[in-house]
């Protein structure tokens, strides 16, 4: 759009330099040493000198480039005296064609378009009005002989008379139908500009978007939209007074994640984004998505960042993780009500055990104590399944912390080992010793893996229980990244389904036994953590291989 609003600028701006230059020449010729005088036909005989001739070839040649005639109109007798050759030509007419069509003034009128008949009127009469040499300009449209429409215009000037009031008019007249329609153009593609200008705006105003320009020499912002200082409840000039460089901004920043702003800032990838907390001007967190792009201009370092508000996103993103978690819990609550009917149905038999060697009066202390040590174990074993339960179905907090992979897909089989196990399932593990720490969040750890788990066990239930098994592997990869992998016996994915499966609300199975959220709620976890999920097909089943970078100066954890 830019690009062709400046090529139609650049054809006017050459159209008005013609123009000009035609006009020049025209005033040249009216301000020479010896003006036009009154036209008579022996007048025209005798122009013959050289330099006549040589003014009038400079004439023409200037009228034909420029698109532009001249007239010399008598008003007494009211009929054309003399018309050039380009004029005639500008009406689709020869020079004979042309004196024998405008006899008279209403001849002319018969040329110009209905809607422009009254402006020329007025015009005439303003002219006819006039009583100094000052020339009076018009434009309007004429109806040629072949029926087109042509705009036009017109300058008008008086020509002294040697004896008397002046009774003849020099008229200039230039097709200007194609600066017009170039002018129009123009004015559309300005049009179309403006009005992309106000849907962007408008849509940036919807998606909470807004923009800055920052300068990397100074370390300071160059401008910010109305949409980037309304992130921070700010308007542009208090947001520029508050935050007017790095050191500033970055008070704005969520302290939680400054570390974090500081990397990205110094980040020298083509397109870097991130995702962070600010603080508003009410003291409120939001949630931001910034994204910058280096440029060069006029020799200076700058770039244009954006920023978006994605607070409600977040808040949405949240509840939606929260109902799969207690959709998780649901799928698991056979299990789990089977686990802990366990150590209920123990403790039970020990306290009754225990209460009839009471009534028969052969209770000895050893037996006694042996029965509640046995009830307090079985009290904790349940309590332990319990806390883990309401551990497992709480809001995982904001700030990342390091964790240890291994201990979250512990975790999640404790959840889901009773499950598992009533289902004849066998779950191996092989993990390293030398293995990193990440930063993530426990509880949404654990949620990735018992979905794994979930997954693996739907696959593999309708199988030889004898070849019931799944397999978890944690390992340090080549690249030092803290790698788990979770197999099963399953039988696998179609391949048609495999590029769909991370995606929201996808599964292939019944309403009954998942909602398609699991998978791509985990996706989201790695991503979040700076890490990896991919899904392959193995042999006998399918493999979920996870990586996820080591914290930051992170040894080999215990």
């Amino acid at each position: 759009m830019k690009n062709n609003s400046k090529s139609l600028q650049a054809l006017v701006d050459k159209l008005q330099s013609e123009l000009a230059v035609a006009h020049a020449r025209i005033l040249e010729l009216e301000g020479s040493s010896t003006p036009p005088k009154q036209f008579s036909s022996a007048s025209a005989s005798n122009q013959t000198d050289k330099s006549t001739r040589t003014r009038e070839a400079a004439l023409h040649q200037t009228e034909e480039i420029a698109k532009l005639g001249h007239e010399i109109w008598d008003h007494a007798q009211e009929k054309t005296l003399f018309v050039s050759e380009e004029l005639a030509k500008i009406y689709g007419l020869s020079v004979d064609e042309y004196m024998l069509a405008v006899q008279k003034m209403a001849d002319y009128f018969k040329f110009v378009v209905p809607e422009d008949r009254e402006a020329y009127k007025d015009f005439e009469n303003r002219f006819q009005k006039e009583e100094s040499f000052n020339p009076l300009s018009i434009e309007y449209r004429i109806t040629r002989t072949d029926g087109k429409i042509r705009h036009l215009r017109q300058s008008s000037k008086l020509i002294p008379a040697e004896f008397g009031p002046p009774t003849q008019s020099l008229n200039v007249i230039q097709d200007i139908t194609r600066f017009k329609q170039v002018e129009a153009e123009l004015q559309r593609s300005r049009d179309a500009l403006e009005e992309s200008t106000e849907i962007l705006a408008l849509s940036a105003s919807i998606a909470n978007l807004g923009h800055a320009v920052w300068d990397y020499d100074y370390e300071k912002f160059l401008l910010v939209s109305d949409g980037w200082a309304s992130c921070f409840g700010l308007t542009q000039d208090d947001f520029l007074e508050i935050a007017p460089d790095f050191d500033h901004y970055l008070l704005l920043v969520h302290p939680g994640d400054r570390e974090r702003y500081k990397a990205y800032y110094y980040d020298e990838s083509d397109f870097p984004q991130i995702d962070y907390r600010i603080i508003d001007s009410n003291g409120e967190t939001r949630y931001v998505e910034q994204h910058y792009m280096l440029r060069e201009q006029s020799g200076l370092d700058t770039a244009v960042v954006t920023i978006q508000d994605v607070t409600e996103n977040k808040k949405t993103e949240a509840q939606l993780i929260q109902s799969s978690k207690l959709i998780t819990l649901g799928e698991m609550s056979a299990g789990m009500a089977h686990e802990l009917n366990q150590p209920l149905n123990v403790i039970v038999l020990a306290a009754e055990n225990a209460a009839r060697k009471i009534s028969q009066g052969t209770a000895e202390q050893s037996y006694l104590m042996e029965r509640l040590e046995r009830i307090v174990a079985q009290a904790k074993r349940a309590s332990t399944i319990i806390n883990h339960l309401r551990t497992f179905g709480r809001e995982a907090k904001e700030e990342f912390y390091e964790v240890d992979l291994r201990k979250a897909a512990v975790g999640a089989l404790e959840l889901m080992g009773e499950q598992l196990r009533l289902a004849q399932v066998e779950v191996e593990t092989n993990f390293d010793d030398d293995f990193p720490l990440v930063m993530g969040h426990q509880i949404q750890l654990e949620q990735m893996f018992v979905n794994l788990y979930s997954n693996a066990f739907h696959a593999i239930k309708k199988s030889d229980p004898k070849e019931r098994t799944i397999l978890i592997e944690a390992f340090k990869s080549r690249e030092g990244e803290a790698t788990i992998r979770v197999s099963d016996t399953g039988g696998g994915i179609p391949d048609s389904v495999l590029p769909n499966i991370f995606d929201p609300f996808y599964t292939t199975k019944s309403i009954e036994e998942g909602t398609g959220l699991g998978l791509s709620v985990s996706y989201g976890f790695v991503l979040a953590m700076g890490g990896t999920i991919a899904a392959s097909n193995t042999k006998l089943g399918v493999c979920f291989e996870i990586k996820i970078p080591p914290a930051i100066g992170d040894g080999i954890s215990n």
